[in-house]
């Protein structure tokens, strides 16, 4: 990783009690104490519970249900000195059937993007498997957390690439805790919640 490079982390973040927010935080804490040319910014994506007091590193804070919020944090990362994005993709976090207000947002980036798959259903509708297509085809690469979630993502999605299961740096060591979740948000119909989450391995693809 190059000296001075900035990194904007999309997802939800604390104060915002979810096991997402404290991934994004601990990954971007880890990711810059692993090097010091490394700096931060961070887009909340806040639900109706909001707003929160967040700290200093969150610019912009998306309204889970605002279409145009998306695009306009496409917009404020594009102006910036934003060099990658980090996305993290959970169900229940983003806006738009099945979280497809992400779309938006990724389509408009100027700026190569990755997306870390928190869960990776064994049988995604339609329009699930859809969006998680399509964010593959608008990244640089998924991110999935085991070797089971990694086999479903090509099963269950024919999202394949050449990418292995692999130790993991210390700042992408996700720790179990409960996803956001909204019930304003679509998430499939009744059933669709199996799959794999996240582990102690990784994998890019």
């Amino acid at each position: 990783m190059g000296p001075d490079l900035r990194t904007a982390f999309i997802g939800t973040y604390p104060p915002r009690r979810c096991g997402i927010a404290t991934f994004t935080r601990d990954l971007s804490d880890g990711m810059r104490a692993a090097n010091d040319g490394l700096r931060s910014m961070v887009i909340a994506v806040t639900d109706a519970d909001g707003p929160y007091a967040y700290p200093a590193e969150v610019e912009f804070q998306i309204r889970q249900g605002s279409k145009a919020d998306y695009t306009r944090a496409a917009e404020l990362i594009n102006y910036s000195d934003v060099r990658l994005v980090s996305v993290q993709h959970e169900y229940g976090i983003f806006g738009g059937d099945d979280g497809a207000y992400i779309l938006d947002l990724m389509s408009a980036l100027q700026m190569p993007s990755l997306v870390t798959l928190h869960t990776v259903l064994k049988s995604p509708s339609e329009s699930q498997r859809a969006i998680v297509r399509k964010m593959a085809t608008q990244s640089a690469g998924l991110i999935v957390m085991s070797g089971v979630a990694a086999d479903l993502l090509s099963r269950s999605y024919d999202v394949r690439g050449a990418g292995g299961a692999g130790r993991p740096r210390r700042a992408l060591s996700p720790r179990r805790s409960s996803a956001c979740s909204s019930s304003r948000t679509r998430r499939g119909p009744p059933g669709r919640r199996s799959g794999a989450s996240t582990s102690s391995r990784g994998s890019t693809w």
